[in-house]
């Protein structure tokens, strides 16, 4: 007996990527600011404001293997992994940003 998937992927609860949406809104933040620095603080502003909420618990990936590699892939799974951990273990107000930003201070320079 052949198993299908489909109903975890064919469902109309499964909010699409929001890549063009993203880069329409940093577009438009570019035309807004001429200054670098306030450019970059709108950005941050904004990037805290979309983050606050957390990952759907399922969603809809771009993933580019053919081109990129896997190497995205893996973040962003790398990134859902941590958000999982960290409400498991009580932190409900972890977001990506706040990941992220941990991950890069978490590099060495």
């Amino acid at each position: 007996m052949k198993k299908s998937f489909d109903d975890f992927f064919d469902r109309d609860d499964i909010p699409p990527p929001k890549s063009r949406e993203l880069i329409e809104e940093i577009e438009k933040l570019k035309s807004v600011y001429t200054d670098i620095e306030k450019l970059r603080q709108a950005t941050f502003d904004w990037l805290d404001q979309i983050t606050d909420e957390a990952f759907p618990e399922v969603e809809e990936l771009s993933v580019h293997c053919y081109e990129d590699g896997i190497s995205q892939l893996e973040f962003m799974l790398r990134i859902r992994q941590i958000e999982v951990m960290d409400l498991w273990q009580g932190n409900k107000k972890t977001n990506p940003l706040q990941i992220i930003q941990k991950m890069m201070s978490d590099t060495p320079s």
